[in-house]
């Protein structure tokens, strides 16, 4: 089945999550590729776990380095503080109960919005699902594989930070404590000064606009 939605991430994943049918939702990106049987270990998941809301797991590109972003390495339930490293869109699986109590996406967030928030559409999904009291499991042994060409050149560093506005933005929405927002920033800043120490400049460029991104979505 094709489907047509307006621009955007989060308009085309309402458009899906309407027509869906099945029991289980997944919210796979056009570039990314399961391992053979994940999908059955999923349904054997869902099937021997019936107090089980749904699954997240890593990412990785497929030659065993990690790719979109860092993840937990401890298996346990996703909770609003550990769900930035437990899970991205693609290795989100949930019951369709779960994202019918839960709605559509928002339509602010992710890339193609035609917002300042060009990320953090999932991790607002997750962070709702979770406040509804819906049990997310993290396994990190499940594993869907990803590309992670980052550059560290002009283009790289503007979608850091585009993505970087996405994260603060849902972070402000959900008002996460300071201490929590500080950290966030300071991250960031403790990794562009390492780089400066390593004489790697564009990476350091590159995690200072992480660090200012998230520092302007915070203010949205």
């Amino acid at each position: 089945m094709h489907l047509r939605s307006k621009s955007g991430l989060s308009h085309a994943r309402n458009v899906g999550l309407a027509a869906a049918t099945g029991d289980i939702i997944s919210f796979p990106d056009d570039d990314c590729w399961y391992p053979k049987g994940l999908l059955a270990r999923v349904v054997l998941q869902f099937r021997s776990c019936p107090s089980v809301d749904g699954l997240t797991g890593r990412s990785e590109d497929g030659q065993g380095q990690a790719s979109g972003g860092k993840f937990s390495r401890e298996q346990g339930q996703v909770n609003l503080n550990n769900v930035w490293k437990r899970g991205i869109s693609y290795t989100i699986f949930l019951r369709s109960s779960v994202c019918s109590a839960v709605g559509s996406f928002d339509e602010e967030l992710g890339v193609g919005a035609h917002t300042p928030f060009a990320s953090g559409e999932e991790a607002d999904y997750l962070i709702r699902t979770v406040k509804l009291g819906f049990n997310v499991h993290y396994l990190p042994d499940l594993v869907v594989f990803h590309p992670n060409p980052v550059l560290y050149n002009r283009n790289h560093c503007s979608k850091a930070f585009r993505y970087g506005v996405g994260m603060g933005r849902v972070l402000s929405k959900h008002r996460y404590k300071f201490s929590f927002n500080l950290y966030t920033v300071l991250r960031p800043i403790g990794g562009a000064l390492l780089s400066l120490l390593m004489l790697r400049t564009r990476k350091a460029a590159y995690h200072l606009a992480i660090a200012r991104g998230r520092v302007r979505g915070l203010r949205s």
